[in-house]
């Protein structure tokens, strides 16, 4: 089983314009394909479950119970970039207690520091880009107890409530369910990974209750008809978690940083998918704002390694956006690179970019090259002004 994927820009040579398509498997130059296979000895998951109840009648149709769950998966699918080169370097990582505002990097409260794999340079095999081999290698392990109450049905009315006490831990268990380029931290190691699961959930509280209308007190027939057989029902449950959904960003090595997340601003949909289609090529996560408003509403939620912003903007164009990032940094500290993009490249266009608090600048249409070269040297100096 083997998957091949190509992007093309308009300037590749047997690039296709829309309407036409390919005719078959690309053969003149473009850009590299990525690759999905599964390995020689992929297998079904396998999983085992057991369960022990212990159940008592304490008063009339009242009941409590205690039960015992457990799981055991093997064999769980991974997906894991094999076109890697064995990692020299670390990234050191600061967990932060609470939310950080905007492109904050100030911290008031860390809680632990942690380091995984730093992956960079070019790939052993320079013809493709991901070479995603899908394995059969993941194990899983939940234990649960849950302590439970029920009231059967008395009267119509049927109440259920119980309190579960559990943990579920992995190595790299996730919710993919057809493939991913790359899943663990460390594709050479998938032990270092081994965890408390994405889905650990430590505690729930669950209340049902379920009423059966009683027609068949109702004196008039037609009434009985139409109410009878309908029942009301109701779930109500209280369960622990994050309180908020943690981000790993950051420039541990800008000189040589493959991945990162990305913030784009651009309205026009071709420059947005190539854009796009660019960056998650090498290793760059962009979340995507289609104005201005947009952009600003997903800064305020993220915190962006980069951003690249279109200059030609509707209602909110690209300097605005940049004037209210850097009021906002005034306030709150931190500065996020911002990178501008313009289809009208003039004279004096780069050095108005830069007057107005922008870090770079790169002319549309988008070349890969130049544009991944001037990543490369703002998040440089990003990191150099970090470090002074």
């Amino acid at each position: 089983m083997r998957f091949k994927s190509y992007s093309f820009i308009p300037s590749s040579a047997g690039s296709p314009l829309f309407p036409t398509v390919l005719p078959g498997v690309p053969t003149e130059s473009g850009a590299r394909p990525d690759v999905v296979f599964a390995s020689g000895d992929f297998a079904n998951p396998a999983i085992y479950q057991t369960e022990f109840a212990v159940e008592h009648e304490l008063f009339t149709n009242f009941t409590v119970s205690a039960i015992y769950m457990g799981n055991r998966g093997t064999r769980m699918p991974v997906f894991r970039d094999t076109n890697l080169f064995a990692s020299s370097q670390t990234a050191t990582y600061t967990v932060c207690g609470s939310p950080q505002v905007g492109s904050s990097t100030a911290c008031s409260n860390p809680t632990t520091t942690f380091a995984v794999p730093f992956f960079s340079g070019a790939r052993p095999n320079t013809s493709y880009g991901y070479m995603t081999i899908a394995d059969s290698v993941v194990n899983t392990w939940y234990n649960a107890l849950a302590i439970q109450a029920k009231q059967r049905f008395s009267r119509g009315f049927q109440l259920q409530a119980g309190f579960t006490w559990s943990k579920a831990l992995d190595d790299d268990q996730n919710s993919i369910t057809f493939t991913s380029s790359n899943v663990p931290m460390n594709p050479f190691n998938l032990n270092s990974d081994y965890s408390l699961s994405d889905f650990d959930q430590r505690r729930r509280f669950t209340m049902s209750g379920v009423w059966q209308l009683p027609g068949h007190r109702l004196e008039s027939q037609a009434l009985r008809r139409v109410v009878n057989g309908f029942q009301l029902s109701g779930i109500f449950t209280l369960a622990d978690g994050r309180p908020y959904s943690g981000t790993v960003s950051g420039n541990p090595s800008p000189s040589g940083i493959q991945g990162g997340l990305l913030g784009l601003a651009e309205d026009n949909p071709v420059n947005r998918t190539l854009a796009v289609r660019l960056l998650e090529r090498e290793g760059y996560r962009p979340i995507v704002a289609c104005d201005g408003r947009e952009a600003l509403a997903a800064f305020e939620v993220n915190y962006f390694d980069l951003a690249l912003v279109d200059i030609q903007m509707p209602e909110v164009d690209g300097f605005e956006v940049t004037a209210a990032i850097r009021r906002h940094e005034a306030q709150h500290g931190g500065h996020l690179p911002i990178i501008a993009m313009t289809a009208h490249a003039m004279k004096g266009d780069a050095e108005h970019c830069i007057a107005a608090g922008m870090d770079g600048y790169v002319s549309k249409p988008i070349v890969s090259g130049r544009l991944f070269e001037e990543i490369e040297s703002v998040l440089a100096a990003a990191h150099a002004r970090v470090s002074s």
